[in-house]
């Protein structure tokens, strides 16, 4: 492939030896800013409960918009809230699990951790388990909030607490997912994937196998009972923090690469749609899959042949997942606005605007990676055919620089993906320096297609 920058006609390269690397722990949701952007939501008995990055947490009448009442904790509210019917269990950045009455929203008790929270806590059985940035996991009473237990990990947990019989499941940036005796917090069995596990929401059991996808690009399948795997399926190159959801034996699963899978229970592919940025989780419903994507739209497919029915805009990117009530199709936008839709056409039924209206900073999740290049590269006619007549074997990190994914989208309207993006290849340090002096790094580059 050759590359024409002013001044630099004829550098020749090839991208068989391309690669995308992770090179950071994932911590992107705790560099999210202040605002008034709502990420992870819950609905339970007919009203929305909304986390939101301007320090309050809404409840919200879902066939109205209407407000029942708003608590305020020190920090932003990002994760999702979890019930007993009685309580909400809401984590925040300001280190603290909240206990809240669910009628009136007030305080009832309050837990502090040593790190902030994001991740959704799990209820059953009169106790509460959640994870936090100081890479515990914390099961309290829930009457009380008394600790019971804690198990420590090897990275920070943010992951979703998933129940099941008498254990429970979760995953750690530690690269493990655990399974742990519920009562006691002793551990069970552990899985080792190839990166953090960060899973946003409740990992799918079904038949005795657990269903789950990490930040190393797969989608596994595990025994249930012994951890043992039994089929992995390879996404993109941006990895996972989602679980599949399941509907009439096929499995449906989003990926941070903007793609919605459906696969057979045995981990084959049946289809797949792109959108033009990160999906953070899909439901299925009377035979249509509904998620929002960072590109700003809200999606609806059919579930059996992939083809889209409807597209909202919102105006700003959508990780919440879909609640439905009726024929009302509930979810938040980092557009710092809680909307419920027609989930038949798609039209706008109500809004809810959150206390601010300054969108939230978010980190691209190409500032997790990085992007190299070693392959033997040819400069023709180029800066100094002295200096440059031989071949080089380079090797670049790219990080810097973003790169155009494959995943634009292709359904029926085309959209510009979230990660197009522009770099340039340079060899040596002196070829560096010159084009730093000559302002052509950002300038002059180009764009450049990949493909696995």
């Amino acid at each position: 492939m050759q590359f024409d920058f002013e001044g630099f006609e004829g550098l020749n390269a090839e991208l068989e030896d391309f690669t995308v690397r992770k090179a950071k722990k994932w911590d992107r949701a705790f560099k999210i800013g202040e605002g008034g952007s709502f990420c992870f939501t819950m609905m339970h008995e007919g009203v929305i409960y909304a986390p939101c990055g301007d320090h309050y947490v809404y409840a919200i009448e879902a066939k109205t918009g209407k407000e029942i009442w708003r608590f305020r904790t020190n920090d932003r509210n990002y994760g999702s809230p979890a019930t007993d019917g009685k309580l909400l269990f809401t984590p925040s950045y300001d280190n603290h699990l909240y206990a809240v009455d669910i009628k009136t929203g007030k305080e009832v008790w309050r837990f502090k951790t040593g790190g902030r929270l994001f991740s959704t806590p799990g209820v059953c059985g009169g106790m509460v388990v959640f994870g936090s940035e100081d890479q515990n996991l914390y099961a309290l009473d829930t009457a009380t909030g008394k600790l019971l237990w804690r198990f420590k990990a090897g990275g920070l947990i943010a992951s979703t607490i998933t129940f099941y019989k008498n254990v429970l499941f979760f995953g750690a940036c530690d690269h493990n997912i655990y399974c742990l005796d519920a009562k006691s917090g002793k551990e069970v069995w552990r899985f080792i994937t190839g990166d953090d596990a960060q899973i946003n929401r409740q990992m799918l059991i079904k038949d005795g196998r657990i269903y789950f996808a990490v930040l190393d690009n797969h989608l596994y399948c595990l025994d249930v009972d012994t951890g043992k795997e039994i089929w992995r399926f390879r996404t993109g190159k941006y990895g996972n923090v989602s679980t599949p959801s399941l509907y009439k034996n096929r499995l449906y699963h989003s990926t941070r690469d903007g793609i919605v899978y459906a696969l057979t229970m045995d981990g084959k592919e049946i289809w797949r749609f792109h959108t033009g940025g990160f999906i953070a989780k899909n439901i299925v419903h009377a035979g249509v899959v509904y998620f929002g994507s960072e590109d700003s739209f809200f999606y609806a497919i059919d579930a059996e042949t992939g083809k889209e029915l409807w597209r909202y805009k919102a105006g700003a990117g959508i990780l919440d997942d879909a609640k439905i009530i009726g024929d009302l199709l509930c979810f938040g936008s980092w557009d710092c606005h809680y909307y419920a839709l027609d989930r038949r056409t798609g039209e706008e039924v109500w809004r809810f605007e959150s206390s601010s209206q300054q969108i939230a900073s978010v980190p691209s999740i190409e500032s997790e990676y990085t992007f190299e290049i070693k392959k033997t590269m040819h400069i023709e006619d180029a800066i100094s055919e002295e200096k440059y007549a031989s071949k080089h074997e380079t090797s670049v990190s790219l990080s810097d620089y973003h790169v155009k994914s494959e995943y634009s989208s292709t359904s029926d309207y085309k959209q510009k993906s979230d990660y197009d993006t522009k770099f340039v290849i340079f060899e040596e340090d002196n070829f560096i320096s010159r084009m730093k002096a000559e302002n052509i790094f950002l300038n002059n580059a180009v764009n450049l297609e990949l493909w696995e």
